[in-house]
């Protein structure tokens, strides 16, 4: 089987190692700037507070910035979601614990009774 490849000139595949050496720079600045935060819990989840962050550590453009900004209220917005979500379950699942746990203690109960009457025969 004789397989041709297309020619790609050095200067695209250049262009694309630089495109991913600079992700990976961004992604590993991104993870190593997030536990030396020094902010209370609830600015980790704010989106402008983690761009300014990053704008003002990484002295990144208002382009590179507002790119940042969308990918973080993107994030910030299905997280909500999820928690909603699985939030709701959780309190679903709750609610019929808490139903089953009163079946079991009224079982319990009407042995108890049913048990102090046998004894008071």
């Amino acid at each position: 089987m004789n397989v041709k490849t297309l020619p790609v000139k050095k200067d695209v595949r250049m262009n694309g190692i630089m495109v991913c050496l600079a992700t990976g720079i961004l992604f590993l600045t991104v993870v190593s700037i997030f536990p030396a935060m020094a902010h209370p819990p609830g600015d980790m989840h704010n989106p402008d507070r983690i761009v300014s962050v990053l704008k003002e550590r990484m002295q990144l453009t208002d382009e590179q910035t507002e790119k940042l900004r969308v990918i973080f209220e993107e994030q910030d917005k299905e997280m909500k979601s999820l928690f909603e979500k699985f939030h709701e379950r959780r309190r679903s699942e709750e609610s019929n614990m808490r139903n089953e746990m009163d079946t079991v203690r009224k079982k319990a109960e009407t042995k108890l009774l049913c048990s102090a009457l046998m004894q008071q025969k």
